[in-house]
């Protein structure tokens, strides 16, 4: 689809006198007389001069987002307690006492050491990567 003319003539309204303070002309290629003119038989682009436009998609209304606090300790019940894998922090003398909160349970946090994993599946992953160590420098060192 070609522009119209007239989005040519206005480029070049725009553009010519800038090109001519540099010394260059307008390029005979770019001749707005070969295009053609807005509502001739032949189909051309021009600016849109329309006042209406096109409408949104409708969008769900969003719901208003309330912010719900956790309980208080106070208002905690028998069930609110730090519960596996999450660990309690006892010792005083420890760097966290005082320091870490879970939700509205002081001095619960999750371990340090591999919280994910049990006992069995930690000794199955240590045996499974050391039978591959083997097998593999047992491979590079035969070839």
């Amino acid at each position: 689809l070609p522009p119209c003319r007239s989005v040519c003539e206005r480029a070049k309204q725009g553009c010519s006198p800038l090109m001519s303070q540099y010394g260059f002309e307008w390029p005979e290629r770019m001749s707005c007389e070969q295009l053609p003119q807005l509502g001739d038989e032949v189909l051309c682009m021009d600016q849109n001069n329309s006042e209406t436009t096109t409408l949104a998609p409708p969008f769900p209304k969003s719901t208003p987002k309330t912010r719900t606090r956790p309980p208080s300790p106070s208002q905690c019940d028998r069930e609110c307690r730090c519960r596996d894998p999450l660990v309690p922090i006892k010792r005083e003398s420890y760097v966290l006492y005082g320091r870490v909160q879970t939700g509205p349970l002081p001095n619960c946090a999750q371990p340090c050491h591999m919280p994910y994993f049990s006992a069995d599946e930690r000794a199955f992953t240590s045996f499974w990567v050391g039978l591959w160590s083997v097998l593999c420098f047992t491979s590079t060192l035969t070839t």
